[in-house]
Protein backbone atom coordinates (compact mmCIF):
# COMPACT_ATOMS: atom_id res chain seq x y z
CA UNK A 1 0.00 0.00 0.00
CA UNK A 2 1.43 3.22 -1.08
CA UNK A 3 0.30 7.48 0.45
CA UNK A 4 1.43 9.57 -2.91
CA UNK A 5 1.15 12.96 -1.41
CA UNK A 6 1.40 16.05 -4.08
CA UNK A 7 2.67 19.53 -3.14
CA UNK A 8 0.89 23.05 -3.25
CA UNK A 9 0.91 23.15 -6.58
CA UNK A 10 -0.94 21.67 -9.21
CA UNK A 11 0.09 18.34 -9.20
CA UNK A 12 -0.97 15.12 -11.26
CA UNK A 13 -0.64 11.58 -9.47
CA UNK A 14 -1.14 8.21 -10.50
CA UNK A 15 -1.25 5.35 -8.27
CA UNK A 16 1.71 2.49 -8.10
CA UNK A 17 1.15 -0.58 -10.48
CA UNK A 18 2.64 -3.23 -9.17
CA UNK A 19 4.35 -5.94 -11.68
CA UNK A 20 3.22 -8.83 -9.01
CA UNK A 21 0.10 -10.27 -6.61
CA UNK A 22 0.35 -9.20 -3.34
CA UNK A 23 -0.54 -12.38 -0.82
CA UNK A 24 -4.07 -11.97 0.08
CA UNK A 25 -2.90 -10.50 3.92
CA UNK A 26 -1.55 -7.29 1.80
CA UNK A 27 -2.93 -4.81 -0.28
CA UNK A 28 -1.41 -2.58 -3.21
CA UNK A 29 -4.23 -0.23 -2.46
CA UNK A 30 -3.33 3.89 -2.97
CA UNK A 31 -3.52 6.58 -0.51
CA UNK A 32 -2.88 9.79 -2.97
CA UNK A 33 -3.47 13.21 -1.69
CA UNK A 34 -3.03 16.57 -3.63
CA UNK A 35 -3.40 19.15 -1.10
CA UNK A 36 -3.41 22.65 -2.84
CA UNK A 37 -3.38 23.32 -6.39
CA UNK A 38 -5.73 22.30 -9.19
CA UNK A 39 -4.83 18.69 -9.48
CA UNK A 40 -5.10 15.27 -11.50
CA UNK A 41 -5.59 12.21 -9.51
CA UNK A 42 -5.28 8.78 -10.72
CA UNK A 43 -6.08 5.75 -8.92
CA UNK A 44 -5.59 2.31 -10.50
CA UNK A 45 -7.02 -1.25 -10.49
CA UNK A 46 -7.50 -1.46 -6.45
CA UNK A 47 -9.56 0.48 -3.73
CA UNK A 48 -7.96 3.56 -4.01
CA UNK A 49 -8.41 6.50 -1.68
CA UNK A 50 -8.29 9.70 -3.56
CA UNK A 51 -7.93 13.43 -1.53
CA UNK A 52 -8.05 16.31 -3.18
CA UNK A 53 -7.24 18.92 -0.90
CA UNK A 54 -8.13 22.42 -2.24
CA UNK A 55 -8.28 23.56 -5.08
CA UNK A 56 -10.33 23.02 -8.71
CA UNK A 57 -9.06 18.55 -8.43
CA UNK A 58 -9.86 15.57 -11.14
CA UNK A 59 -10.40 12.14 -9.24
CA UNK A 60 -10.17 9.40 -11.13
CA UNK A 61 -10.65 6.10 -9.23
CA UNK A 62 -9.91 3.97 -11.48
CA UNK A 63 -11.39 -0.40 -11.73
CA UNK A 64 -11.61 -0.59 -7.88
CA UNK A 65 -14.07 0.13 -5.36
CA UNK A 66 -12.63 3.53 -4.65
CA UNK A 67 -13.16 6.58 -2.11
CA UNK A 68 -13.07 9.82 -3.79
CA UNK A 69 -12.81 13.25 -1.90
CA UNK A 70 -12.77 16.60 -3.35
CA UNK A 71 -12.84 18.88 -0.51
CA UNK A 72 -13.21 22.62 -1.10
CA UNK A 73 -13.05 23.61 -4.78
CA UNK A 74 -14.73 22.82 -8.03
CA UNK A 75 -13.89 19.22 -8.25
CA UNK A 76 -14.93 16.67 -10.69
CA UNK A 77 -15.16 12.84 -9.34
CA UNK A 78 -14.92 9.72 -11.44
CA UNK A 79 -14.89 7.05 -9.37
CA UNK A 80 -14.47 4.49 -12.03
CA UNK A 81 -15.96 0.85 -12.86
CA UNK A 82 -15.96 -0.68 -9.63
CA UNK A 83 -18.34 0.83 -6.37
CA UNK A 84 -17.30 3.97 -5.74
CA UNK A 85 -18.04 6.16 -2.38
CA UNK A 86 -17.67 9.99 -4.05
CA UNK A 87 -17.92 12.91 -1.59
CA UNK A 88 -17.08 16.56 -3.32
CA UNK A 89 -16.95 18.35 -0.41
CA UNK A 90 -18.51 22.04 -1.03
CA UNK A 91 -18.34 24.31 -4.11
CA UNK A 92 -19.79 23.11 -7.29
CA UNK A 93 -18.94 19.49 -7.85
CA UNK A 94 -19.67 16.47 -10.72
CA UNK A 95 -20.20 13.13 -10.12
CA UNK A 96 -19.68 10.56 -12.61
CA UNK A 97 -21.89 7.44 -12.04
CA UNK A 98 -21.41 4.10 -14.20
CA UNK A 99 -22.00 1.57 -11.37
CA UNK A 100 -25.65 1.06 -9.10
CA UNK A 101 -23.20 0.71 -6.16
CA UNK A 102 -21.79 4.23 -6.70
CA UNK A 103 -22.34 6.35 -3.91
CA UNK A 104 -22.21 10.32 -4.23
CA UNK A 105 -23.08 12.31 -1.67
CA UNK A 106 -22.11 15.65 0.16
CA UNK A 107 -21.63 15.47 4.02
CA UNK A 108 -22.00 18.72 4.85
CA UNK A 109 -24.66 19.96 2.32
CA UNK A 110 -22.56 22.73 0.75
CA UNK A 111 -22.30 24.20 3.94
CA UNK A 112 -20.39 27.21 2.24
CA UNK A 113 -22.39 27.11 -0.93
CA UNK A 114 -22.19 24.97 -4.29
CA UNK A 115 -24.89 23.25 -6.81
CA UNK A 116 -23.56 19.64 -7.32
CA UNK A 117 -24.14 17.29 -10.42
CA UNK A 118 -24.41 13.70 -10.70
CA UNK A 119 -24.13 12.19 -14.31
CA UNK A 120 -25.43 8.62 -14.33
CA UNK A 121 -25.37 5.87 -17.07
CA UNK A 122 -27.36 3.40 -14.71
CA UNK A 123 -30.48 4.18 -12.86
CA UNK A 124 -29.57 6.79 -9.57
CA UNK A 125 -30.74 7.90 -6.73
CA UNK A 126 -29.72 11.61 -5.55
CA UNK A 127 -27.23 11.37 -2.39
CA UNK A 128 -27.66 13.87 0.31
CA UNK A 129 -26.69 17.11 -0.26
CA UNK A 130 -26.44 16.89 -4.25
CA UNK A 131 -29.10 18.95 -5.97
CA UNK A 132 -28.98 18.06 -9.72
CA UNK A 133 -28.73 14.53 -12.10
CA UNK A 134 -28.83 13.75 -15.59
CA UNK A 135 -28.91 10.52 -17.20
CA UNK A 136 -26.48 9.87 -19.78
CA UNK A 137 -26.14 6.97 -22.47
CA UNK A 138 -29.34 5.48 -23.92
CA UNK A 139 -30.46 2.74 -21.89
CA UNK A 140 -34.16 2.62 -20.14
CA UNK A 141 -32.55 4.15 -16.62
CA UNK A 142 -34.56 5.62 -13.98
CA UNK A 143 -33.71 8.96 -11.86
CA UNK A 144 -34.56 9.80 -8.31
CA UNK A 145 -33.70 12.95 -6.46
CA UNK A 146 -34.20 13.85 -2.72
CA UNK A 147 -35.01 16.67 -0.02
CA UNK A 148 -33.63 19.20 -2.19
CA UNK A 149 -34.47 21.33 -5.12
CA UNK A 150 -33.35 18.85 -7.69
CA UNK A 151 -33.18 19.27 -11.61
CA UNK A 152 -33.35 16.08 -13.39
CA UNK A 153 -32.90 15.52 -16.93
CA UNK A 154 -33.82 11.92 -18.75
CA UNK A 155 -31.70 10.96 -21.48
CA UNK A 156 -33.10 9.53 -25.46
CA UNK A 157 -34.39 6.13 -23.39
CA UNK A 158 -37.57 5.44 -21.18
CA UNK A 159 -36.78 6.98 -17.99
CA UNK A 160 -38.91 7.28 -15.10
CA UNK A 161 -38.04 10.38 -13.20
CA UNK A 162 -39.20 11.28 -9.46
CA UNK A 163 -38.36 14.32 -7.72
CA UNK A 164 -39.48 13.62 -4.14
CA UNK A 165 -39.39 16.26 -2.10
CA UNK A 166 -38.83 20.11 -3.34
CA UNK A 167 -39.38 22.30 -5.87
CA UNK A 168 -37.75 19.82 -8.66
CA UNK A 169 -37.37 20.30 -12.61
CA UNK A 170 -38.00 17.27 -14.51
CA UNK A 171 -37.34 16.95 -18.15
CA UNK A 172 -37.77 13.69 -20.04
CA UNK A 173 -36.08 14.59 -23.22
CA UNK A 174 -36.97 11.42 -26.07
CA UNK A 175 -38.56 8.23 -25.18
CA UNK A 176 -41.61 7.28 -23.31
CA UNK A 177 -41.34 8.46 -19.71
CA UNK A 178 -42.92 8.82 -16.25
CA UNK A 179 -42.50 12.26 -14.82
CA UNK A 180 -43.62 12.20 -10.98
CA UNK A 181 -42.52 15.38 -8.77
CA UNK A 182 -43.26 14.52 -5.79
CA UNK A 183 -44.90 16.92 -3.09
CA UNK A 184 -43.49 20.19 -3.92
CA UNK A 185 -44.52 22.65 -6.47
CA UNK A 186 -42.46 20.73 -9.53
CA UNK A 187 -41.98 21.98 -13.36
CA UNK A 188 -42.27 18.50 -15.73
CA UNK A 189 -41.44 18.67 -19.16
CA UNK A 190 -41.59 15.30 -20.79
CA UNK A 191 -40.29 16.11 -24.30
CA UNK A 192 -41.44 14.18 -27.31
CA UNK A 193 -43.36 10.55 -27.09
CA UNK A 194 -46.17 9.93 -24.96
CA UNK A 195 -45.15 10.79 -21.39
CA UNK A 196 -47.07 10.37 -18.58
CA UNK A 197 -47.18 13.44 -15.41
CA UNK A 198 -47.98 12.79 -11.96
CA UNK A 199 -49.76 15.71 -10.03
CA UNK A 200 -49.96 16.02 -6.76
CA UNK A 201 -49.67 19.62 -6.23
CA UNK A 202 -51.76 23.03 -7.65
CA UNK A 203 -48.15 24.87 -8.30
CA UNK A 204 -47.10 21.77 -10.64
CA UNK A 205 -46.71 22.66 -14.29
CA UNK A 206 -46.56 20.10 -16.48
CA UNK A 207 -45.72 21.34 -20.29
CA UNK A 208 -44.12 19.65 -23.44
CA UNK A 209 -42.30 22.47 -25.22
CA UNK A 210 -42.29 21.58 -29.04
CA UNK A 211 -45.51 20.18 -28.41
CA UNK A 212 -44.66 16.87 -29.41
CA UNK A 213 -42.76 17.53 -32.59
CA UNK A 214 -41.67 14.05 -33.19
CA UNK A 215 -45.10 12.59 -32.46
CA UNK A 216 -47.03 11.33 -28.59
CA UNK A 217 -49.84 11.40 -26.88
CA UNK A 218 -49.16 12.77 -23.09
CA UNK A 219 -51.08 12.18 -20.14
CA UNK A 220 -51.43 13.86 -16.51
CA UNK A 221 -52.74 11.89 -13.89
CA UNK A 222 -54.19 14.54 -10.99
CA UNK A 223 -55.14 14.28 -7.76
CA UNK A 224 -55.77 18.34 -7.01
CA UNK A 225 -57.49 20.99 -9.26
CA UNK A 226 -55.37 21.12 -13.33
CA UNK A 227 -55.59 22.69 -15.94
CA UNK A 228 -53.38 21.10 -19.16
CA UNK A 229 -49.82 22.54 -20.19
CA UNK A 230 -49.09 23.97 -23.41
CA UNK A 231 -48.48 20.49 -25.58
CA UNK A 232 -50.77 17.90 -23.20
CA UNK A 233 -53.20 15.90 -24.72
CA UNK A 234 -55.17 13.79 -21.76
CA UNK A 235 -55.83 14.08 -18.16
CA UNK A 236 -57.28 11.63 -16.23
CA UNK A 237 -58.33 13.17 -12.48
CA UNK A 238 -57.09 10.78 -9.18
CA UNK A 239 -57.82 10.16 -5.69
CA UNK A 240 -61.61 10.78 -3.79
CA UNK A 241 -61.55 14.94 -3.79
CA UNK A 242 -64.23 16.17 -5.37
CA UNK A 243 -61.42 18.19 -8.19
CA UNK A 244 -61.62 19.53 -11.51
CA UNK A 245 -59.54 19.68 -14.97
CA UNK A 246 -59.51 21.99 -17.73
CA UNK A 247 -58.36 21.43 -21.35
CA UNK A 248 -56.70 23.51 -23.57
CA UNK A 249 -56.01 23.69 -27.36
CA UNK A 250 -55.42 20.32 -28.22
CA UNK A 251 -57.63 17.73 -28.78
CA UNK A 252 -58.13 16.64 -25.01
CA UNK A 253 -59.50 13.22 -23.65
CA UNK A 254 -60.16 14.54 -19.88
CA UNK A 255 -61.69 11.43 -17.71
CA UNK A 256 -62.87 12.26 -14.03
CA UNK A 257 -63.14 10.78 -10.65
CA UNK A 258 -65.39 9.18 -8.70
CA UNK A 259 -66.13 12.10 -7.45
CA UNK A 260 -67.89 15.30 -8.68
CA UNK A 261 -65.82 16.98 -11.15
CA UNK A 262 -66.40 20.23 -13.40
CA UNK A 263 -64.43 18.96 -16.83
CA UNK A 264 -63.58 21.60 -19.69
CA UNK A 265 -62.72 21.01 -22.79
CA UNK A 266 -62.12 24.34 -24.19
CA UNK A 267 -60.72 24.30 -27.76
CA UNK A 268 -60.29 21.13 -29.67
CA UNK A 269 -62.86 18.32 -30.57
CA UNK A 270 -62.48 17.14 -26.58
CA UNK A 271 -63.42 13.29 -24.96
CA UNK A 272 -64.97 14.18 -21.59
CA UNK A 273 -66.01 11.31 -19.56
CA UNK A 274 -67.34 12.47 -15.72
CA UNK A 275 -67.14 8.64 -14.68
CA UNK A 276 -68.69 8.65 -11.25
CA UNK A 277 -70.35 11.52 -9.31
CA UNK A 278 -72.54 14.07 -10.08
CA UNK A 279 -70.38 16.20 -13.10
CA UNK A 280 -70.70 18.90 -15.09
CA UNK A 281 -69.15 18.93 -18.51
CA UNK A 282 -68.17 21.73 -20.36
CA UNK A 283 -66.94 21.19 -23.93
CA UNK A 284 -66.15 24.73 -24.82
CA UNK A 285 -65.16 25.12 -28.92
CA UNK A 286 -64.75 21.76 -31.44
CA UNK A 287 -67.03 18.65 -31.95
CA UNK A 288 -66.91 17.69 -28.72
CA UNK A 289 -67.97 14.16 -27.04
CA UNK A 290 -69.79 14.22 -23.48
CA UNK A 291 -70.02 11.10 -21.61
CA UNK A 292 -71.72 11.64 -18.10
CA UNK A 293 -71.53 8.07 -16.84
CA UNK A 294 -72.75 7.28 -13.67
CA UNK A 295 -74.70 10.17 -11.08
CA UNK A 296 -76.69 13.30 -11.97
CA UNK A 297 -74.54 15.04 -14.76
CA UNK A 298 -74.61 18.39 -16.42
CA UNK A 299 -74.00 18.30 -20.07
CA UNK A 300 -73.19 21.63 -21.74
CA UNK A 301 -71.90 21.09 -25.61
CA UNK A 302 -71.02 25.15 -26.44
CA UNK A 303 -69.94 25.85 -30.16
CA UNK A 304 -69.65 22.76 -32.55
CA UNK A 305 -71.52 18.98 -33.74
CA UNK A 306 -71.17 17.72 -30.23
CA UNK A 307 -72.38 14.25 -29.28
CA UNK A 308 -73.86 13.80 -25.98
CA UNK A 309 -74.20 10.93 -23.33
CA UNK A 310 -75.65 11.29 -20.34
CA UNK A 311 -75.32 7.95 -19.22
CA UNK A 312 -77.20 6.41 -16.16
CA UNK A 313 -78.84 9.17 -13.46
CA UNK A 314 -81.30 12.37 -13.70
CA UNK A 315 -79.09 14.20 -16.15
CA UNK A 316 -79.54 17.99 -17.95
CA UNK A 317 -77.81 18.09 -21.45
CA UNK A 318 -77.49 21.12 -23.27
CA UNK A 319 -75.80 21.14 -26.65
CA UNK A 320 -75.17 24.52 -27.42
CA UNK A 321 -74.65 25.64 -30.79
CA UNK A 322 -74.12 23.31 -33.58
CA UNK A 323 -76.23 20.00 -34.66
CA UNK A 324 -75.71 17.77 -31.98
CA UNK A 325 -76.63 14.13 -31.21
CA UNK A 326 -77.90 13.50 -27.93
CA UNK A 327 -77.17 9.78 -27.43
CA UNK A 328 -78.99 7.10 -25.36
CA UNK A 329 -78.15 3.35 -24.94
CA UNK A 330 -80.47 2.05 -22.54
CA UNK A 331 -83.65 2.18 -20.65
CA UNK A 332 -81.89 2.93 -17.33
CA UNK A 333 -79.96 5.90 -18.77
CA UNK A 334 -83.32 7.99 -18.92
CA UNK A 335 -86.36 6.22 -16.33
CA UNK A 336 -89.69 7.36 -16.52
CA UNK A 337 -90.61 10.13 -13.99
CA UNK A 338 -89.86 13.70 -12.38
CA UNK A 339 -86.11 13.42 -10.43
CA UNK A 340 -85.67 10.66 -12.83
CA UNK A 341 -85.61 11.17 -16.17
CA UNK A 342 -82.90 13.61 -18.54
CA UNK A 343 -83.89 16.77 -19.23
CA UNK A 344 -82.56 17.94 -23.24
CA UNK A 345 -82.14 22.17 -23.29
CA UNK A 346 -82.36 24.12 -26.31
CA UNK A 347 -82.99 21.04 -28.41
CA UNK A 348 -83.52 22.98 -32.43
CA UNK A 349 -84.54 19.87 -35.21
CA UNK A 350 -83.94 22.63 -37.36
CA UNK A 351 -80.62 23.24 -37.06
CA UNK A 352 -79.53 19.55 -36.56
CA UNK A 353 -80.28 18.43 -33.35
CA UNK A 354 -80.92 14.48 -33.07
CA UNK A 355 -81.98 12.31 -30.21
CA UNK A 356 -80.52 8.95 -30.52
CA UNK A 357 -82.89 5.62 -29.45
CA UNK A 358 -81.23 3.35 -31.51
CA UNK A 359 -79.71 1.28 -28.75
CA UNK A 360 -82.58 1.35 -26.43
CA UNK A 361 -84.46 -1.78 -26.57
CA UNK A 362 -88.18 -0.60 -27.13
CA UNK A 363 -90.06 -3.87 -26.40
CA UNK A 364 -89.18 -6.13 -23.24
CA UNK A 365 -91.67 -8.95 -24.64
CA UNK A 366 -89.67 -9.87 -27.85
CA UNK A 367 -85.97 -11.44 -27.70
CA UNK A 368 -82.87 -8.82 -29.27
CA UNK A 369 -83.17 -4.62 -29.75
CA UNK A 370 -86.45 -4.25 -30.53
CA UNK A 371 -87.22 -0.57 -32.93
CA UNK A 372 -89.29 1.69 -31.01
CA UNK A 373 -92.58 2.90 -33.20
CA UNK A 374 -93.93 6.57 -33.13
CA UNK A 375 -97.32 7.56 -32.63
CA UNK A 376 -97.24 10.94 -32.18
CA UNK A 377 -99.42 12.53 -28.98
CA UNK A 378 -101.38 9.53 -28.89
CA UNK A 379 -102.35 7.44 -26.01
CA UNK A 380 -100.10 3.93 -25.14
CA UNK A 381 -101.97 1.03 -26.89
CA UNK A 382 -99.28 -1.49 -26.49
CA UNK A 383 -95.27 -2.33 -25.85
CA UNK A 384 -92.68 -0.32 -28.29
CA UNK A 385 -94.48 2.82 -28.61
CA UNK A 386 -92.90 5.98 -28.94
CA UNK A 387 -94.88 8.81 -27.91
CA UNK A 388 -94.32 12.84 -27.48
CA UNK A 389 -96.58 15.36 -25.26
CA UNK A 390 -96.68 18.59 -23.17
CA UNK A 391 -92.70 18.81 -23.76
CA UNK A 392 -92.03 14.77 -22.16
CA UNK A 393 -91.02 12.00 -24.68
CA UNK A 394 -92.45 9.03 -23.47
CA UNK A 395 -91.87 5.36 -24.40
CA UNK A 396 -93.43 2.20 -23.12
CA UNK A 397 -91.55 -0.56 -23.39
CA UNK A 398 -94.59 -3.31 -21.63
CA UNK A 399 -97.74 -4.34 -21.82
CA UNK A 400 -99.05 -2.06 -19.44
CA UNK A 401 -100.24 1.78 -20.52
CA UNK A 402 -97.46 3.34 -19.13
CA UNK A 403 -93.89 4.94 -19.78
CA UNK A 404 -90.59 3.13 -18.23
CA UNK A 405 -88.50 5.77 -20.26
CA UNK A 406 -88.68 9.43 -20.51
CA UNK A 407 -86.99 12.51 -21.80
CA UNK A 408 -88.21 16.03 -20.72
CA UNK A 409 -87.39 18.46 -23.41
CA UNK A 410 -87.45 22.41 -21.96
CA UNK A 411 -89.76 24.53 -24.32
CA UNK A 412 -91.45 21.94 -25.66
CA UNK A 413 -90.20 22.33 -28.99
CA UNK A 414 -91.53 20.26 -31.99
CA UNK A 415 -90.36 17.53 -33.53
CA UNK A 416 -90.32 15.67 -36.65
CA UNK A 417 -89.97 11.99 -36.55
CA UNK A 418 -89.31 10.30 -40.25
CA UNK A 419 -88.01 11.24 -43.09
CA UNK A 420 -84.42 13.06 -44.15
CA UNK A 421 -85.32 15.61 -41.80
CA UNK A 422 -85.88 13.55 -38.96
CA UNK A 423 -85.56 14.52 -35.18
CA UNK A 424 -85.25 10.95 -33.35
CA UNK A 425 -83.76 7.69 -34.82
CA UNK A 426 -85.79 5.10 -33.71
Amino acid sequence: MSTINGTAGNDTLVGDKFPFHLPPFLSNADTINGFDGDDKLYGLSQNDTLNGGNGNDQLFGGSGNDTLRGNNGVDVLDGGTGADNMNGGDQNDTYIVDNIGDIAAESFNDALGGVDLVQSSVSHTLGFGIENLTLTGVGNINGTGNGNNNIINGNSGNNTLSGLAGNDTLRGNNGNDFLNGGTGADNMNGGDQNDTYIVDNIGDIAVESFNDALGGVDLVQSSVNHTLGFGIENLTLTGAAAINGTGNGNANVITGNAANNVLSGLDGNDKLHGGQGNDTLNGGNGRDLLNGSVGNDILNGGNGDDLMYGGDGADVQNGGLGADLFIFDGLSESPAGAGLRDTIIGFNGAAGDVIDLIDVDANLLVGGNQTFKWIGSSAFTGAGQLRYSGGVLKGNVDSDSTPEFEIALVGAPALVVGGAGTDILL
